[in-house]
């Protein structure tokens, strides 16, 4: 499984850019200069961090996903469409399609990309959205086309929504935190430091003699 994962992460740096084993593992594992590792989690810690994934999130998911029809030369809102209920109101019975849509954008400005389940009807019909842990999917090439690999199962592309950000190998999208480790990973330690210091009441170490 590993050997994959750096595979799927050598191929999204793309062909002229080939780091060593050691720094791939060093950006993977969110290892800053600063001496802290930096993951998608620890940086939602970060207020900064958190207060863009925040508005980002919550703009998006408040906004309608509606399905539409074109009649013509016109386009018409398409409410009895059987997807229609699916994106704009429930994408599964557990989740509204607010809380659905703001996972997926938080997904997306941490990991890079967002994964979601597709359930179908024995008629081939979509009947729920399930949002997966980006962490926990790794997609892959084979020879039978693109798979995804979530946790011990394998699912075909057809059977997986994948909705990349910015990449270069049209396969997945660059993870946000792990690009920007190094800014993010000295905004944390400068927080952390602050915290340590205050908690001593501001007491330096040390002391000096004259």
């Amino acid at each position: 499984m590993f050997s994959r994962v750096l595979d799927v992460f050598r191929r999204g740096l793309g062909p002229s850019i080939r780091p060593s084993e050691a720094e791939i593992i060093r950006i993977m594992t969110g290892a800053s200069l600063a001496g802290n590792a930096v993951t998608e989690e620890k940086a939602l810690r970060f207020s900064a961090v958190y207060a863009c994934v925040r508005v980002l999130s919550e703009s998006v998911a408040q906004l309608p996903l509606k399905v539409y029809r074109r009649k013509g030369g016109e386009r018409q809102e398409a409410s009895d469409h059987y997807l229609y209920p699916l994106l704009h109101d429930a994408p599964n019975p557990k989740q509204t399609a607010f809380s659905f849509w703001e996972a997926v954008t938080a997904s997306l400005t941490l990991w890079g990309n967002a994964y979601a389940l597709i359930d179908f009807d024995t008629a081939g019909r979509v009947t729920a959205l399930w949002f997966l842990d980006p962490s926990s999917v790794y997609p892959r090439k084979t020879e039978k086309g693109l798979v995804y690999d979530v946790g011990a199962k394998t699912y075909l592309w057809g059977e997986i929504l994948h909705i990349p950000g910015l990449g270069f190998d049209g396969l997945v999208g660059h993870s946000v935190v792990k690009t920007a480790v190094e800014s993010i990973g000295q905004g944390i330690a400068a927080s952390e430091y602050a915290g340590r210091f205050f908690s001593n009441d501001a007491t330096p170490r040390g002391v000096l003699e004259m």
